[in-house]
């Protein structure tokens, strides 16, 4: 890229606080005229800011523009560029099942190593399951930057705090290890849960919507197709009995 330009970090606007800082150490501007001194700091912030945020405006739009970029990112989208880009304090992306988190992930791991912006040692890449840290590690492996970047899940992240936080690492629960007992469980927890008539509706709902969304007979060529799409979803009712139809949930 012809610029110099980067993105630059809420935090990284250290020179605004600099001169606030020397603007207060005038403490005679502040005792005699407190009115005018504070309101010549928030002008001061505030244009800090203005000036943050245009040159952060610059950087996106030079660099979605730019061709080094753009081969680097070839395979992802422009929302997901963007998202590989932004390099705040605290970025939040939100995104639903297969929509390419862990492409941008990697992606942007790549990014900031290559960009020089940060080393491998300091990034931390979590996911949730064992299969979706084994997808980061490869993906990352075919980069050729897996080696020195940790990748763990939160679960193996949090007993390693608490084994160094206490000097052992928690036992775990008996359903963390056994499938049957994990089964009785959620079984006794729906069971709790249908006591109560809002709760037992909404948790109708939401096995409804997530396991098998809900269809009508009439929206199938033949009754054939709706008792196979009743079959390959195995319909149950909240006592866990398995039925022929929504309407019998």
């Amino acid at each position: 890229m012809t610029s110099r330009s980067k993105w630059i970090r809420y935090s990284e606007g250290r020179e605004t606080r600099d001169l606030l800082i020397a603007a207060l150490k005038d403490w005679r501007a502040v005792v005699f005229h407190p009115i005018t001194a504070w309101r010549q700091l928030c002008s001061l912030r505030a244009a800090s800011e203005r000036v943050r945020r245009v040159n952060n405006q610059r950087f996106l739009k030079e660099s979605l523009a730019d061709s080094e970029t753009v081969s680097v990112l070839s395979s992802l989208t422009k929302e997901q560029r963007r998202a590989v880009l932004i390099d705040e304090d605290h970025n939040l992306v939100v995104a639903a099942a297969g929509s390419g988190k862990t492409s941008v992930i990697v992606a942007k791991a790549d990014w900031l190593i290559r960009k020089g912006y940060r080393r491998p040692s300091e990034l931390l890449l979590l996911a949730f399951s064992r299969n979706a840290r084994k997808e980061l590690e490869d993906r990352l492996h075919r980069k050729g930057i897996a080696d020195d970047l940790t990748v763990q899940t939160f679960h193996k992240l949090g007993m390693t705090i608490i084994g160094e936080a206490e000097g052992r690492r928690p036992t775990l629960s008996k359903v963390a290890e056994d499938g049957k007992a994990l089964h009785e469980l959620l079984k006794q927890i729906v069971n709790d849960l249908k006591v109560d008539g809002k709760l037992s509706g909404a948790l109708l709902d939401w096995f409804q919507a997530e396991f098998a969304p809900y269809r009508r007979e009439h929206e199938f060529q033949n009754q054939g197709e709706y008792f196979d799409y009743i079959r390959k979803h195995e319909i149950r009712s909240l006592n866990g009995e398995k039925v022929k139809s929504f309407e019998e949930c």
